[in-house]
């Protein structure tokens, strides 16, 4: 099971992490279209339609999904961060321009505390 978890079920398909279950279905039939074994002669066909299958049996169920959903990443960063970088992608996913303003507020005004801190020791 750790090995079918690995699998980036998105890219087999060609599909974002955001995509609908509807944009997976139809990209997934549009895909199976041109790989199925009986139409492509390529001899690694049936491998690459198995994994597609896969994906698709995956990506399509909400439960299925949700639940190889919370396993990427995990094994790259700690939980703590995970969560930061879900949080961050999912509001820039939402509408970008108000948390991109947000964080250049942010950055600039670190900036301009540490242009601050540095005069003020250069003073001194």
């Amino acid at each position: 099971m750790k090995e079918r978890q690995r699998k980036d079920y998105y890219r087999i398909i060609g599909v974002s992490r955001r995509a609908s279950t509807d944009q997976v279905r139809a990209t997934y039939r549009a895909k199976a279209r041109t790989c199925h074994p009986d139409v492509c002669g390529d001899p690694g066909a049936a491998e690459a339609f198995a994994e597609l299958v896969e994906a698709h049996d995956v990506l399509s169920h909400a439960e299925r999904r949700k639940e190889y959903d919370s396993t990427l990443g995990s094994e790259f960063l700690p939980e703590p961060v995970q969560r930061i970088v879900d949080d961050v992608l999912l509001r820039l996913s939402a509408d970008p321009l108000p948390f991109l303003m947000r964080m250049l507020t942010i950055i600039g005004i670190s900036i301009a505390v540490i242009l601050l801190v540095l005069a003020i020791l250069y003073i001194l």
